[in-house]
């Protein structure tokens, strides 16, 4: 039985899509907050973040844990404050 040499098999193409990997690390990210509802989602040269957070604190933490991720986009804090 013959075999194949690396060359005659089929060449596959992975395609990388940077927005979807940036979009996850900013969830990875921000994961970590016990209680918070967080949504981000990427629009053009924007992050958008929308959700709950259980303090002021928080709101600021997930601002500026994605800052250095978001690169040159602005940052659109929607996040709601909702614990005691």
């Amino acid at each position: 039985m013959p075999t194949q040499s690396l060359s005659d098999q089929p060449k596959r193409h992975f395609r990388i899509d940077p927005e979807h990997q940036l979009l996850d690390m900013m969830q990875k990210a921000v994961a970590r907050l016990q209680g918070a509802n967080i949504q981000i989602q990427l629009h053009n040269e924007s992050v958008v973040l929308t959700g709950t957070v259980q303090c002021w604190h928080e709101k600021q933490f997930v601002q500026e844990s994605l800052r250095r991720l978001s690169g040159n986009r602005t940052i659109s804090n929607g996040l709601q404050v909702v614990g005691a």
